[in-house]
């Protein structure tokens, strides 16, 4: 059939373009759309990059990597700073989330400055894939919002940290001790879900649903948290609120938990952290002087991280806050924990010796995100999840097949380079 519309008649041109150089044709190639097929070829190689489709074979325009690959360096070579064994798909590339224009480059430079002050969602965002920092934080894009029969995770996710911080928020004692049907601390439960909700009611810049779906989901929630609540009052550890959505950094008066020290390379590195700790507890058998840091899910067992999410940076929030809780002179965090609300339980605890690693990798992705580097693959700890950004803007679902994307280059193997490896950088520092 002859093509109609000009998608049909691109892609015709690009089938007839492309039979042509299977057969070595050297003929001149005339088509009415020189422009459009110039950038459809090109999209085509950028995609065949991206899903691992020339993965297999040499990447062309980048040599061995320059002898001195670090990431503050100009980076003309995407390579320099990963293991020969990393396939192209997982790469930073132009077709994969590296940015090499120099006038870019410099404004993100500029904006993300070595003092700008961090958050621990924008680290771990970064962690998990880079890309999804540079759509939705470098860039601002974001969905178009969609009304919908229910409230957002976001908006139901806001409702049930209110409820917890009212709860908690100059509990008495005693009342941490009895979560029986008719207990202070359950009518003072009560109390504070009706209130917040109320008030969710009828504010007009937060949509919680139809009503008929709001009142099943306002039960529903009442349910959970309740059941959460005297669960965590069950807890025999004796553990007694020290904060409730405590803030730092931002326009407070505590200013920026500074974590600068030691990253995964080798570097001295800055990083200034502000945010908000959902729960600080004074636990312990010592008198109390010990802090355990609480972040709450929503979700169940799966919301919370994994074991190896710490190890790739996917999971930096609770060792970050942590550091931070003894940045600030609070005390020594000897605990942090993810307590889950759907099915409660304590999960992905971190003790203080899994702090310094995570700190390591925290510290690298400032100078990745001024070195320009936002490559679309997943690490590999974590499943995509439907609130990232799709294929459709990603264009690519990839997962690191091994290790991280932190891993330096292994010099033995490539001609020149000279970065050390984790084994031969200085020895670690206490964080």
């Amino acid at each position: 059939d002859e093509p109609v519309t000009r998608a049909e008649l691109l892609e015709s041109e690009l089938n007839r373009w492309i039979e042509l150089r299977r057969k070595e044709d050297a003929t001149p190639f005339r088509t009415p759309a020189p422009h459009l097929l110039r950038r459809a070829a090109l999209t085509a190689f950028a995609d065949e990059l991206r899903t691992g489709g020339l993965d297999r074979f040499a990447e062309p325009g980048l040599g061995p990597p320059s002898p001195d690959p670090g990431l503050d360096a100009p980076m003309t070579e995407a390579a320099a700073l990963f293991g020969n064994e990393r396939p192209l798909s997982e790469r930073p590339t132009p077709w994969n989330g590296e940015i090499r224009d120099p006038l870019a480059r410099s404004a993100i430079a500029a904006r993300y400055h070595e003092r700008y002050e961090w958050s621990a969602s924008q680290l771990e965002q970064y962690g998990r894939r880079p890309f999804d920092h540079l759509v939705e934080r470098v860039l601002g894009f974001s969905e178009l919002d969609e009304t919908e029969d229910e409230a957002s995770r976001l908006t139901l996710g806001g409702l049930v940290h209110e409820v917890l911080e009212r709860f908690y928020a100059g509990i008495d004692p005693t009342e941490l001790v009895d979560a029986g049907a008719d207990s202070p601390a359950q009518l003072r439960f009560d109390r504070t879900f009706r209130e917040v909700c109320d008030r969710y009611e009828a504010a007009e810049d937060r949509w919680i649903g139809v009503p008929y779906v709001w009142a099943a989901t306002r039960q529903e929630l009442y349910a959970r948290l309740s059941s959460f609540v005297r669960w965590e009052l069950g807890q025999s550890d004796g553990a007694r609120p020290l904060a409730v959505e405590l803030e730092f950094g931002g326009r407070t008066d505590r200013g920026p938990a500074d974590l600068s020290g030691l990253a995964r390379d080798g570097v001295e590195r800055t990083l200034l952290l502000g945010g908000r700790v959902d729960r600080i507890d004074r636990i312990g058998s010592d008198g109390g002087r010990g802090l355990r840091v609480v972040d709450y899910k929503s979700g169940g067992a799966g919301s919370a991280p994994s074991p190896r999410a710490f190890e790739d940076g996917a999971a930096l929030q609770s060792p970050l806050y942590m550091a931070a809780v003894e940045a600030l002179g609070l005390g020594a965090a000897i605990a942090g924990v993810y307590r889950t609300i759907r099915a409660p339980a304590n999960r992905a605890r971190r003790r203080p010796a899994d702090v310094g690693p995570a700190l390591e990798l925290a510290r690298l992705i400032p100078a990745r995100i001024r070195a320009g580097l936002f490559e679309a693959v997943q690490a590999r700890s974590t499943e995509l999840r439907d609130w990232q950004p799709g294929r459709d803007i990603a264009r690519t679902a990839a997962r690191l097949g091994s290790g991280t994307r932190f891993d330096p280059l292994a010099p033995a193997r490539v001609p020149g380079a000279a970065m050390a490896t984790h084994e031969d950088r200085e020895p670690e520092r206490a964080p």
